[in-house]
């Protein structure tokens, strides 16, 4: 394929995406990748999570696959980021609001409530504006305005830093500074506006949130722009353009650089 934009895909999720420069959508489980597009146009952002995915095409979030609704609409709002987790997805929209639809795993949707929704629904205390989401598989983080960074969901592995499980209301990782945060199945990081990068995990995800479960800073990273987190591993772009990842990926807490990568210019 030619055009590439985005590519979404985890370890502990198995469709995958690929967003095209056209608007067009193309999907697939595990390697394979269809050559029929599942959105012929206009998406901007696609995520994948187990058996699902969900796309922002124009001012509503498109999904297939799964149980969840084909069209999440916010009431006159318009999302700006979707992200997928095991059983759902969630997005933040222009009004720098947070919503959650799917099955709601150990109370991940911060609605004092372990149970499924259908449509989208918010987290009922919230420390202020939403910037971005970060699902994990069983606990769901945002940053919101200042730089904090709230949790839901599951603790059992020390995802949410050992604080504990919470539906309602959060568990906080961050007082203030981050500016993204991303969920592995086992783990959680965060980036800071410093351009550190911060994990927290129990003993499961071979270096992946350093094996500790309070949020811990990962050794030589100082230049981070970009985060993403897979099954049990971690990466980072730095602002060179070149990308360390850590855990699963090479079996160790300290990062590696990822060899034979090309950047290219963008318009």
């Amino acid at each position: 394929m030619t055009g590439v934009v985005q590519v979404t895909g985890k370890g502990f999720t198995e469709e995958a995406c690929v967003l095209l420069d056209t608007g067009a959508v193309h999907c697939g489980r595990h390697t394979s990748i269809s050559r029929t597009p599942t959105v012929s146009a206009g998406a901007t952002m696609v995520s994948g999570g187990l058996n699902h995915a969900c796309a922002i095409v124009g001012s509503a979030v498109k999904c297939w696959g799964g149980d969840l609704p084909a069209d999440v609409t916010f009431s006159g709002e318009a999302p700006v980021q979707v992200a997928c987790y095991y059983h759902g997805c969630c997005a933040v929209t222009n009004a720098a609001k947070l919503y959650c639809w799917g099955e709601n795993n150990g109370g991940m949707h911060g609605i004092g409530t372990s149970s499924g929704t259908g449509g989208p629904v918010s987290p009922t205390t919230v420390p202020g504006r939403a910037l971005y989401v970060g699902p994990g598989q069983d606990h769901m983080c945002a940053v919101f305005e200042g730089g904090k960074v709230q949790c839901w969901g599951q603790d059992w592995n020390k995802q949410l830093g050992g604080l504990g499980a919470s539906s309602d209301p959060g568990v906080t990782l961050v007082e203030s500074g981050a500016v993204a945060v991303v969920g592995g199945q086992f783990h959680t990081c965060v980036l800071l506006a410093t351009g550190q990068v911060q994990c927290s995990s129990g003993g499961q995800s071979e270096g992946a949130g350093l094996d500790m479960g309070r949020l811990a800073p990962v050794a030589g990273i100082s230049t981070a722009v970009a985060l993403s987190a897979g099954k049990h591993y971690s990466c980072a772009r730095l602002a060179d353009a070149s990308v360390q990842c850590w855990g699963a990926i090479n079996h160790s807490a300290t990062p590696a650089t990822i060899s034979g990568l090309r950047t290219r210019d963008c318009d």
